[in-house]
């Protein structure tokens, strides 16, 4: 996933949208993002992080390679993802 966002640090909850309906949110999705061997994420950086949807059944729909969504704090919009991988976790 590709993040084009405000300057964020591990376990940052954003509220991640999938679709717009009449130009306002749809519906939002809390993923916690989660990466390796960097202490934080700067203005204008893209790096491949991970993200961990805590109602994954509800946001099943969605996950698909290819996929692109936009990432919100509340109602304003910071940044921009794309899936690239998905990986299932055992229960």
């Amino acid at each position: 996933m590709v993040l084009a966002i405000p300057q964020f640090v591990q376990e940052y909850r954003p509220n991640h949208v999938f679709e717009y309906f009449d130009g306002q949110i749809k519906d939002t999705h809390i993923g916690e993002i989660q990466f390796d061997d960097i202490v934080e994420v700067k203005p204008g950086e893209e790096k491949i992080i991970r993200v961990y949807f805590l109602a994954a059944y509800y946001t099943m729909p969605y996950l698909n390679v290819g996929q692109k969504w936009w990432i919100h704090e509340s109602s304003k919009l910071v940044g921009t993802g794309e899936i690239l991988e998905i990986i299932y976790l055992p229960n």
